[in-house]
C-alpha cells in the first residue's frame, strides 16, 4: 500500500509532468477540450440586444 506522503507526492508529480509536458498547460487543455466538446461561448451583444 503507498503511504499518504508518497501518495501526496506523485500526484504533485503528476501535476508536474501536466504542465511541463502539455503545450498550454492546463488553460490549453482546458481550451481544447471546450473545443472537442463543442461548447461555446455566449455572444454578449446578441444576448445584450445592443443592436449597434
Amino acid at each position: 500500500m503507498i503511504g499518504h506522503d508518497r501518495f501526496n507526492t506523485l500526484i504533485g508529480l503528476a501535476f508536474l509532468a501536466i504542465i511541463l509536458l502539455s503545450p498550454d498547460g492546463v488553460w490549453g487543455m482546458g481550451g481544447r477540450l471546450v473545443a472537442a466538446l463543442g461548447w461555446r461561448r455566449r455572444n454578449k451583444t446578441a444576448v445584450s440586444g445592443d443592436t449597434r
